[in-house]
């Protein structure tokens, strides 16, 4: 079944962690308590973002914009240069790992499943309120979008 009704875009407030399983000394993999706690909030706000909407089941675009906090301990002139994106942070959490998290949030509530994922665009950056934005939207076919490189 086609979503036809656009664009999705998921906002989570607060600092992302970045999505690793541990190991337990049996060999056991789990996901810490922090990050199920993170998990669970992006399905809430995935699930409120969809109002009722069909989920995709189709090819995919994921967009996520990561803002990460700027150091307290840095001077104003290097605070300002950080907001207006001459600074980009080289910290973690890594993008590839929120990524994850943000697919994994979004499995069976926003899309079928995260394999329709086609195409990722992600971008890491400092702001004044950090968070997690993601949008997620249907390849378009013939806009340039969707083509093959090479």
């Amino acid at each position: 079944m086609q979503n036809s009704n656009g664009a999705v875009t998921i906002t989570l407030l607060g600092a992302a962690l970045p999505y690793r399983h541990r190991s337990a000394l049996t060999g056991h993999r789990y996901l810490p308590a922090r990050q199920r706690d993170q998990l669970a909030a992006l399905r809430l706000a995935a699930s409120e973002a969809m109002d009722g909407r069909t989920m995709f089941d189709e090819p995919l675009m994921l967009d996520l914009q990561l803002d990460v906090p700027i150091p307290r301990s840095w001077s104003r002139r290097k605070q300002e240069a950080a907001l207006q994106g001459l600074l980009l942070p080289g910290s973690r959490p890594d993008l590839t790992n929120v990524l994850k998290l943000c697919e994994d949030a979004c499995t069976a509530i926003v899309f079928r499943d995260d394999s329709l994922v086609c195409m990722q665009q992600t971008f890491k950056r400092y702001g004044l309120q950090p968070k997690i934005m993601l949008t997620v939207r249907a390849v378009e076919h013939g806009r340039g979008e969707g083509r093959v490189p090479g």
